[in-house]
């Protein structure tokens, strides 16, 4: 009988691993063979032939995939991936309707932040985190957070302060540079917003896509609040925005973390920035339109 040659496969594991049991089969088959059970060698090659496949397929996976190890600072998983979740994109004709969001710009009652965890991963909903980066307020003095430690996966950061003008607030250091329109308030009540750059509409068009649902989050649940009245003011269908709160108070269980350990200072944790989805606003790029 002819010997039989093993496919090569592409594993790190040494090919020579595998020959004792190759070899022993064939001697078993050849063993076989005189005593004419034919179908005894034929079942035991094909377990043999399992056994190499399984073999290599198991050496071909990663430590992680292995293990089941989340990344770390230097595994790097950029922040889009870790957010978007590559691949688990449900099909849109299996899921189950959205809820109306709830009447004005508040936290929705329906879908927020004790309940957002069932609605993560949808390809009909666009998902935004209205922070930003490092945030100059004095959110510290109301128990907040300056810094955007964590976020949700599938959620792009896009900072309200660069969208529109905020309203006068009581928390010191609120943000007062540069925005795409500026904001008249009433309070909390938004009475006009106009362009200030000409890429100003474009800007939110891209960003905020009318087609779909859009699911508004921040620290505090305000920023997503008047992201909801700007776009209701520019012509957004207000019945697919939804404010879903505050991620500060989160207690669920799909966190995006954006900090590690700091091995030269434990006080002061490193802060990934590279790993978040951020959409980038340049000012000094921009075209800014002539005033009245």
């Amino acid at each position: 009988m002819k010997k039989m040659k093993a496919t090569a496969c592409s594993s790190r594991r040494s090919s020579s691993t595998l020959q004792p049991l190759f070899v022993g089969g064939s001697s078993l088959i050849k063993n076989l063979l005189p005593s004419r059970s034919l179908l005894a060698a034929v079942l035991l090659a094909a377990v043999l032939s399992v056994c190499l496949l399984s073999a290599g397929a198991l050496s071909a996976c990663s430590p992680n995939e292995l293990t089941g190890a989340g990344p770390s600072l230097s595994s790097g998983v950029s922040g889009s991936e870790q957010q978007s979740g590559t691949g688990s994109e449900p099909d849109t004709e299996a899921l189950a309707p959205l809820p109306p969001p709830s009447e004005g710009a508040t936290v929705d009652a329906t879908i927020n932040q004790e309940t957002i965890d069932q609605w993560l991963g949808r390809a009909d909903v666009a998902y935004r985190d209205m922070r930003m980066l490092y945030d100059p307020a004095d959110f510290a003095s109301v128990g907040g957070k300056p810094a955007l430690t964590q976020s949700l996966p599938g959620f792009r950061i896009v900072s309200y302060p660069y969208l529109g003008t905020l309203p006068q607030s009581d928390i010191a250091g609120m943000y007062a540079g540069d925005t795409l329109f500026t904001v008249a308030w009433e309070g909390e009540t938004l009475l006009s917003a106009t362009a200030n750059y000409e890429e100003s509409l474009a800007v939110l068009e891209d960003l905020f896509p009318k087609d779909r649902a859009i699911f508004l989050m921040c620290g505090g649940g305000k920023y997503a609040e008047f992201t909801k009245l700007l776009l209701i003011e520019l012509g957004w269908d207000a019945s697919l925005l939804y404010n879903i709160g505050a991620n500060w108070g989160y207690e669920g269980s799909r966190a995006v973390v954006f900090t590690a350990p700091s091995a030269s200072d434990p006080n002061s944790p490193i802060l990934m920035t590279w790993r978040m989805d951020v959409a980038v606003l340049d000012f000094a790029l921009m075209h800014p339109l002539e005033g009245p």
